[in-house]
């Protein structure tokens, strides 16, 4: 099934789609929940996983035929999400199983009596996208849930979460990942990072785990204890050629965790913010038009800046001090993108395509604005320019009077012109 087909015949015919969809469902119901075997099991995950790589993870979780009457609709939402927690339910379980029968095999390669298993590498890399997936759908809607934005109620039509039954799931996830991290703990004792970065299991493991660390906290003291090995296999990466970017794979995951006081402590302690640095430093010199920063490259650089920023949030003294040669790296970028993005905010609306643009330098100006808030180490033309931008930035009211912003974003765009108020009373000292 390619994508050109399934764009071709269903997406362009909703009702068939939602009709086809429905059917496949009901046949995968009755695989999964019958005592078939281990073959026809594979068959049925492997199925979800390619449904959600075609065409999202809604179909699994919401209902999605329209035209049925108002008990109908009900019970049918209801048995959507039963459905759904039986699939995600049944990958963990699967997860389990293949990282034990894989735990076997490192042992075995040990003992030169190692042999690949084709059937497990496939399904654990599907068992990992259906909860890499419903992960990622879960996390939208919950924040669709917490947002103010109209419209949030047309985006959850035809889904019932059942609470108790999400609460289940969620249990079962979180004694998973906390399966996956010791697996991942047991490989790093065993196995050098060299053999780790090749090994397309374990960096799968990384890239589920990654997923579910950049929305969720539940287990700090194991991560604690992980972040030191996801550390050393990102600091590897960036001084060898791999495909597989784990950088941008793991900054969702830091960004959630240096949030945290035990993570962060851990993050910093193990070199964490150099990461950050040394990314974006070689990021932005192979960066080849500076007429504009486009929609790739914010997601390339908008992370590392947000990671740095709890950094300089909550501990910046510690972070500062003793490394302002690599702070002034960041300060220099944070003055380019600043420059390049300074004149698209006479431009900008709060219905503008921009809105990533205007994130991107709101994160850049407040960081910037907090090291020179705390550090006269750098040069009177660079302080000069950033408070000159973050003047107009702060002043600019379709930034600042938006409606229905996140409360993320009111909380930054707060405390920037809190740090911006405080730097231009001492201004006689700064310019």
């Amino acid at each position: 099934m390619t994508d050109q087909y399934v764009q071709i015949v269903f997406l362009t015919d909703k009702t068939k789609l939602d009709e086809w969809t429905q059917n496949i469902k009901f046949g995968l119901k009755e695989i999964l929940s019958s005592r078939l075997g281990n073959e026809q099991r594979d068959k049925a995950l492997s199925l979800v996983m390619l449904l959600l790589h075609h065409i999202g993870a809604p179909w699994l979780f919401a209902s999605t035929i329209e035209n049925l009457s108002f008990n109908q609709t009900s019970a049918n939402k209801v048995d959507d999400f039963k459905f759904a927690a039986l699939v995600v339910q049944l990958a963990c379980v699967e997860i389990r199983l293949l990282l034990d029968d894989l735990a076997d095999q490192y042992e075995k390669q040990e003992l030169q009596e190692f042999q690949s298993n084709k059937r497990n590498e496939f399904l654990l890399s599907a068992c990992y996208t259906i909860l890499e997936k419903s992960i990622e759908y879960l996390s939208q809607i919950e924040n669709l849930l917490e947002s103010q934005f109209q419209g949030s109620s047309i985006e959850l039509t035809g889904l019932n979460l059942d609470p108790e039954l999400l609460l289940r799931l969620k249990g079962t996830m979180i004694e998973t990942f906390r399966f996956i991290i010791e697996h991942l703990m047991d490989i790093k004792e065993t196995t050098s990072v060299e053999k780790v970065i090749k090994d397309e299991s374990i960096l799968a493991s990384i890239r589920v785990l990654s997923v579910w660390l950049a929305e969720e906290s539940s287990l700090e003291k194991e991560i604690s204890k992980m972040m030191p090995f996801l550390i050393e296999i990102c600091q590897y990466s960036l001084t060898c050629d791999i495909e597989v970017n784990l950088i941008k794979i793991m900054t969702p995951a830091f960004l959630n965790l240096t949030s945290l006081d035990q993570p962060r402590e851990t993050f910093l302690k193990h070199g964490g913010p150099q990461i950050m640095i040394d990314y974006l430093v070689k990021f932005w010199s192979n960066k080849k038009d500076f007429n504009g920063i486009y929609d790739l490259e914010i997601n390339e650089i908008l992370g590392p800046i947000q990671v740095l920023l709890n950094i300089v949030v909550s501990d910046k003294e510690t972070f500062i001090i003793g490394n302002e040669d690599e702070v002034w790296k960041i300060i220099k970028i944070g003055l380019q993108i600043s420059k390049i993005l300074e004149p698209k905010l006479k431009l900008y609306d709060h219905n503008s395509k921009r809105e990533d643009q205007i994130i991107l330098l709101e994160n850049t100006l407040l960081f910037c604005l907090l090291v020179i808030s705390s550090s006269k180490f750098f040069e009177m033309d660079a302080i000069k320019n950033i408070i000159d931008t973050a003047k107009i930035f702060y002043n600019n009211q379709n930034i600042t009077l938006q409606q229905n912003m996140r409360k993320h974003d009111v909380e930054l765009l707060l405390l920037g012109k809190q740090v911006l108020d405080n730097i231009l009373s001492e201004s006689d000292n700064l310019m």
